[in-house]
């Protein structure tokens, strides 16, 4: 097995998920292997070393494996015969690094800020402002996966591969390929897109006296108003959305220095 292959392998067994997934309803959809397509596929596309991809290859199989077998679900059959493409990369790629900042700037925060985030969290779901108190067990909170990857981000990630296993195992008998490309691409960047605002609204709770901060993000409220006239793409907005994103994450580094 080559790495082409492998990549082939890989959208195969995205396939057997989407069958479940499509099945239970994708509201339930298993996010923890969701989480583990997005970094094996870049993986793949790294060519990292290939003893080392075929392991966690292994692994992602014995999970969707099991996940069929939960829901009595089928196998479906391979598709031996893979369509090469690889204008969805660079979108994957931006995807992915998306992610990259949201791990980071998860990573730089104190317990308080990340009690924080969990409880403004809390009141947005419910509708209402809960305070400490209303806690019962406080270091479950704490101790809660912060670093989770946003919901929303993997769901689209989650469509993205729906049009892309649609493309690329079927070469021989597809019809709307530009369509289900640009879907999969337009996920990928509202992915992106969902990733960087998190960050944004997040850094806004954590440190609401940052100016500069607010009068950057007014500039980029007013780029989105332009989103809706279509006077500009949503790309441009993510990516000038992902150059704040990285002056935050440089000056939390700087603060943490300087703590220090």
């Amino acid at each position: 097995m080559n790495y082409q292959q492998l990549e082939c392998d890989y959208f195969n067994l995205y396939n057997q998920f989407i069958s479940v997934d499509s099945t239970i309803s994708f509201e339930k959809n298993n996010r923890i292997l969701i989480k583990d397509f997005v970094f094996f596929y870049h993986q793949i596309l790294k060519q990292k070393d290939f003893n080392y991809l075929t392991g966690i290859r292994n692994k992602i199989a014995l999970k969707v494996q099991k996940y069929m077998q939960q829901y009595s679900i089928a196998p479906k059959s391979l598709n031996l015969s893979c369509l090469r493409e690889n204008k969805h990369i660079e979108f994957f790629e931006m995807f992915y690094k998306a992610l990259g900042y949201f791990v980071a700037f998860r990573q730089k925060l104190n317990e308080e800020q990340k009690l924080q985030i969990i409880i403004s969290s809390i009141d947005e779901s419910f509708g209402y402002k809960f305070s400490i108190e209303n806690f019962q067990n406080l270091d479950h909170f704490k101790k809660s996966d912060i670093l989770t990857l946003p919901e929303r981000c993997l769901n689209n990630f989650h469509l993205a591969m729906i049009h892309l296993c649609i493309m690329i195992l079927n070469p021989l008998n597809l019809k709307d390929y530009n369509q289900h490309l640009d879907k999969a691409i337009n996920y990928l960047i509202d992915g992106s897109f969902n990733i960087y605002e998190i960050i944004l609204k997040e850094y806004s709770l954590l440190y609401p006296k940052d100016q500069n901060f607010k009068q950057e993000l007014a500039k980029l409220k007013e780029l989105e108003v332009q989103i809706l006239m279509q006077e500009i793409s949503k790309l441009k907005l993510s990516n000038n959305y992902k150059e704040l994103c990285g002056e935050i994450l440089y000056n939390l580094e700087l603060e943490k220095i300087t703590q220090k």
